[in-house]
């Protein structure tokens, strides 16, 4: 049993976070570590990074809120990687 991709989800964290250091407050601080889970949990989930990203910015705009907006929802089918 391995846990390579484990691994390499860990790393990009850990790369990251030497990177957050050097935001000017807390809170961008606190942003950038929150859209980074935002985007390694799309890619989990088997979705395009960037598309669901601004399909999530779209359904914020348009008054989605709370759950439909996570990786893992129904709703985000049309953002599937091909495997």
């Amino acid at each position: 049993m391995h846990n390579n991709k484990a691994e390499r989800t860990a790393k990009a964290f850990a790369t990251l976070r030497k990177s957050f250091l050097f935001c000017k407050s807390k809170k961008s601080s606190h942003n950038c570590a929150v859209s980074m889970s935002l985007v390694k949990s799309a890619e989990a989930c088997g979705l395009y990074p960037d598309s669901y990203l601004e399909w999530c910015l779209n359904g914020i705009k348009e008054g989605r809120k709370g759950e439909k907006l996570l990786p893992w929802s129904s709703e985000c089918t049309p953002f599937k990687m091909k495997l």
